[in-house]
């Protein structure tokens, strides 16, 4: 019988096949969200219809390593295991926030507490405050979509072209946007959106953080 930590191997590595999103995960799964994040978190062991799941979308052929003998269980234990040749996850769990839907198109307001946790990639293992945000609408598909985790280091200076999530006061209180960086001056920070395709500035002296996004290859050494 799997230890639960194989299983939670299983469940992270499904995940990853689905480019870290747990919705799409959990759609293919046919399980609600909320459960692959307490199974991920070590909160909640895998139903038997959940392991029956899993077990089908291994030997599916969309994985990397069907499960189809002992074998292939071998090899997928090597692929699964934290090694330090090439080690993607770390030990740490980071706070996953929720995006509700804003006045404005694009913007919207975080969530006061995390929603979830998830495994943190080693890029953010020892980072300070790294958190994840869930992305809500469509203002920067098809970059990010609906549903999307998005991981943010607090602390790295954006670049242009870097994409960002901006923490701005207004008049409705604190909202967070998604947006690719342009440039910044010392009136406005000019950001670019893709659904509808616009340039959208934001002013300085009203934003209260404006943290970038890791891509995949920063956050998995792609």
């Amino acid at each position: 019988m799997a230890t639960e930590r194989e299983t939670t191997d299983r469940m992270r590595a499904i995940v990853r096949h689905f480019s870290n999103n747990q919705s799409k995960a959990a759609d293919a799964l046919g399980v609600h969200r909320a459960t692959v994040g307490r199974i991920l978190n070590e909160d909640q062991a895998p139903s038997e219809e959940t392991l029956a799941a899993m077990e089908r979308l291994e030997q599916s052929g969309i994985m990397e390593t069907p499960r189809d003998g002992a074998g292939a269980r071998q090899n997928y234990r090597r692929a699964s295991q934290t090694t330090d040749e090439r080690r993607v996850m770390g030990d740490r769990h980071l706070p996953v926030y929720g995006l509700a839907a804003g006045s404005t198109i694009g913007q919207h307001v975080m969530s006061d507490d995390p929603v979830e946790y998830v495994s943190s990639p080693m890029a953010l293992d020892t980072v300070k405050d790294a958190y994840a945000l869930i992305v809500t609408g469509s203002s920067m598909s098809p970059a990010y979509e609906p549903g999307d985790y998005i991981f943010l280091h607090p602390y790295r200076t954006p670049r242009p072209g870097d994409y960002i999530a901006i923490q701005e006061m207004t008049d409705a209180g604190i909202v967070v946007s998604i947006k690719r960086f342009l440039k910044l001056d010392d009136e406005w920070l000019l950001t670019q959106q893709f659904n509808p395709q616009s340039e959208v500035k934001f002013r300085r002296d009203r934003i209260l953080a404006c943290h970038r996004v890791l891509r995949s290859n920063e956050l998995f050494g792609l």
